[in-house]
């Protein structure tokens, strides 16, 4: 049976089905696994499928509901985490899959589903860690054949995992833009006057500069609405370049924080900080390397509990220390502070690479006390 008649399938059985509150099992056994088959994927052959599939995170082990497989030999490509057929899907079942998946550099794909709905995960905004929005969601009453066009991409004979990547890019990008443009059509802003007049019109004296920015700006709810009122934000209407003169916009002027990575970083002992860069946002607001040391373990905390406190010589614990500072991240966890300045930066270089982030991810400028 081909993928579309297969969910039409999966559709009429969720349609008829009068008892709706199935356990998960049930749920993986008359949804879940029909699915896997409607996408090429044998779930007898333990070569492309496998079902409670074990991962470790610190000490502790846990099992992914399902895992598909590829590769020789066999590594995992996809995890799946499931739920009850009746069951609303949480963030928190969000971040169980993530936590999953941040431990198997092989799995760049993760799905979350209750067989009713689907969410797909992948790791764009932050390499190995899943997005906290999907960028493909459907349920099997979606009255659309655009998500089947896109599960094709994920089918045992399409699965390509760059190719898959790409495709998510442009499903999680492209209604973001639409969004802007649309923002943008019904209160233009000075930035995308001064960009477009920039790139489009040319070079002009300073004194014109404001009035090219304000005609520019004056004619952007028309066109805009003409691009997206016909669904083609790449259509081909060109600006009359008569009716707006030439122009130069000088770029905006970047502020110069000089902060490095923490892992080429001197020595902090004897030192505070003047300012830090945690994933491209410039923090000017603390001056202790203390300050910065919690800023980042709450962010990431926030993203992946149990990866935060089960990487090695993790400073959170569920126990208060007996001497010294601490910093409650939620009830019952806490991150220990009583480390000199070089211990944080130990603790903060563990963590970004239990996260399998990039050395530049937290960047710092330390000056003198």
């Amino acid at each position: 049976m081909d993928l579309k008649s297969g969910l039409k399938n999966l559709t009429e059985r969720y349609q008829t089905q009068s008892d709706k509150k199935i356990s998960e099992t049930q749920t993986i056994i008359s949804y879940v696994l029909p699915f896997l088959r409607y996408l090429g994927y044998d779930t007898s052959d333990q070569n492309q499928f496998r079902a409670e599939y074990s991962v470790k995170i610190g000490a502790k082990t846990f099992w992914v509901d399902l895992a598909v497989l590829d590769q020789t030999p066999p590594q995992p490509i996809i995890f799946i985490e499931c739920k009850n057929l009746d069951s609303k899907l949480q963030d928190g079942d969000r971040e169980q899959l993530s936590s999953y998946c941040n431990m198997k550099k092989s799995v760049k794909f993760g799905i979350l589903t209750n067989g009713y709905e689907y969410q797909f995960y992948t790791d764009l905004d932050h390499k190995n860690v899943l997005d906290e929005q999907p960028f493909l969601s459907f349920n099997l009453e979606t009255d659309t054949n655009e998500y089947t066009e896109h599960l094709s991409a994920f089918t045992r004979q399409n699965f390509d995992a760059t190719e898959a990547h790409l495709l998510a890019e442009r499903l999680s990008y492209r209604p973001k833009v639409l969004d802007y443009l649309e923002r943008e059509r019904k209160n233009p802003s000075d930035e995308l006057a001064r960009l477009i007049a920039k790139h489009a019109i040319g070079e002009l004296g300073k004194a014109k500069k404001k009035d090219i920015w304000s005609k520019i700006k004056s004619i952007l709810p028309e066109i805009l609405s003409e691009l997206l009122g016909s669904g083609d934000v790449n259509g081909d209407r060109k600006i009359d370049s008569d009716e707006l003169p030439d122009t130069v916009i000088e770029p905006p002027v970047e502020t110069e924080t000089e902060a490095v990575s923490i892992f080429d970083s001197e020595s902090p002992e004897r030192k505070n900080i003047e300012n830090f860069v945690f994933e491209g946002e410039c923090i000017n607001q603390y001056n202790k390397i203390t300050d910065m040391y919690v800023h980042v373990f709450e962010k990431l905390f926030e993203r992946d509990k149990n990866l935060v406190m089960g990487f090695k010589n993790s400073p959170v614990h569920t126990s208060k220390p007996q001497y010294g500072s601490y910093e409650t991240l939620e009830e019952g966890c806490f991150l220990w502070k009583n480390y000199s300045n070089e211990g944080k930066f130990t603790h903060l270089k563990n963590l970004l690479t239990a996260f399998q982030m990039d050395k530049n991810a937290l960047r710092v400028k330390l000056r003198d006390r």
